[in-house]
């Protein structure tokens, strides 16, 4: 995660000098390298769908028509797979089988490409590559057993193995690998491409950042969240969109910002679509100020942002600031505030607490006598009536050996009784 704190001015002025020397793309050659970055995009998806093991995996997420259309070629596939792997044919037929297989897969990965099956191909390329080590580990397991005289009953269960794997991704271990290698090499060249064009784009991000300044993030992190923003809208941009590259990346470069503000700037999280609110509220009640010559109502300022009260009200509350009790005090870098506050509150006796307290104590005795055991201590654990900590159900479920739910049946169960004893 990164370090989202105050920073001087220095790092933005040295991370601009760094960038702003970088060379820049013409319209040209920009349409030109996202063409490139499309077509290899497209190269790398359909060299992954070409393997049965991936082919699985996309059909459960594409709709009825897709899997219709493509489930008849995969049983082809399937045959053609068991007649050239088969020892029973012969060797042209088998070549035949392979032939007619790889032209049936590539139709296959056509299909399925065209409604990009999955976001990125980083997470299939690692699960290939895992099976592809699998089964060469098996193989030379099972050839060091062949060639130590061992009988085949005692190595019988690699063999099995090996072959479940083999079936499952419909490969060779030797067309497996390679599958492998060349999804890596398209991909080494597809990440080259897209750095360039993120790179000829860096300067547009400072500006944008800046204007996001004062939100309780530096302005380096939100750089640095822009150019996360700036690389995403790389893999989702194409030429089909008929807008210019940055046009489309402000888009993902602003979400990303936002939302780092949103999850990081406050010590308390606040939802995101609150956060989003908030300039809105706080536009609203500037423009309402400036008209009337007075502090605005939670009402007026509704009815310009057409939020409901209620919603306006929440966004107004959220935008409150958090103090941490452990911060340093402004007089004595030594004291937490939470010292002063403690030393403020001990300088004189308040007795009346005191009674309140032992009453309110006397009381919650009296309510919970009747009650058994475990009701009392679940009641006491879950509103911090013992050490004035709050348990939650899962805390409490776990010091009772019981599930969440039961502990909520119980909570409520109990209140009901507590209730039944005040009316009577």
């Amino acid at each position: 995660m990164k370090n989202y704190r105050h920073r001087g001015e220095a790092p933005l002025k040295n991370y601009w000098k760094s960038i702003k020397d970088l060379p820049t793309l013409s319209q040209e050659q920009e349409t030109e390298l996202v063409k490139q970055l499309e077509t290899t995009r497209c190269m790398i998806r359909v060299k992954l769908l070409e393997c049965d093991y991936v082919v699985r995996q996309a059909i459960k997420k594409s709709d009825e028509t897709c899997q219709s259309e493509v489930q008849q070629l995969i049983l082809q596939n399937h045959e053609n797979y068991r007649i050239a792997t088969s020892l029973l044919y012969t060797s042209e037929e088998r070549q035949t089988a392979w032939k007619q297989l790889g032209r049936s897969r590539h139709i296959v990965a056509k299909l399925l490409a065209a409604r990009k099956p999955f976001a990125r191909p980083e997470p299939v390329l690692s699960e290939l590559e895992n099976l592809s080590r699998q089964i060469d580990e098996l193989k030379e397991k099972i050839n060091e057993h062949r060639l130590a005289g061992d009988p085949q009953s005692e190595y019988q269960s690699l063999i099995n193995n090996l072959r479940t794997l083999l079936q499952s991704t419909q490969e060779t271990p030797t067309s497996l690998r390679h599958r492998v290698a060349a999804v890596k090499s398209l991909l080494m060249r597809y990440n080259e491409l897209k750095q360039r064009l993120a790179e000829s784009n860096l300067r547009v991000v400072v500006p944008l950042a800046q204007k996001y300044r004062g939100r309780g993030i530096s302005v380096m992190d939100l750089v640095q969240e822009g150019n996360a923003g700036l690389l995403r809208a790389a893999d989702k941009f194409n030429t089909h969109y008929n807008v210019k590259f940055i046009t489309y990346a402000a888009y993902w470069m602003r979400q990303a910002m936002t939302r780092a503000i949103a999850k990081h700037s406050r010590m308390v999280q606040v939802p995101e679509h609150i956060y989003l609110g908030m300039s809105k509220v706080r536009s609203a009640m500037k423009h309402v100020t400036q008209e009337q010559g007075r502090v605005a109502t939670v009402a007026e300022i509704a009815k310009v942002t057409k939020f409901s009260v209620k919603h306006t009200q929440n966004i107004l509350d959220a935008e409150r600031c958090t103090v941490s009790l452990n911060q340093s005090s402004n007089s004595d870098d030594r004291k937490q505030l939470c010292d002063i506050l403690i030393s403020s509150s001990t300088s004189y006796d308040v007795p009346e607490d005191d009674v309140i307290a032992h009453e309110l104590q006397e009381k919650i005795n009296e309510v919970t006598q009747n009650l058994t055991y475990r009701e009392r201590e679940v009641i006491k654990l879950r509103f911090g009536l013992g050490d004035g900590y709050v348990y939650t159900l899962d805390e409490v479920g776990h010091i009772f050996q019981l599930s969440k739910e039961r502990i909520r049946q119980i909570e409520h169960e109990t209140i009901q009784k507590i209730k039944k004893q005040l009316i009577v």
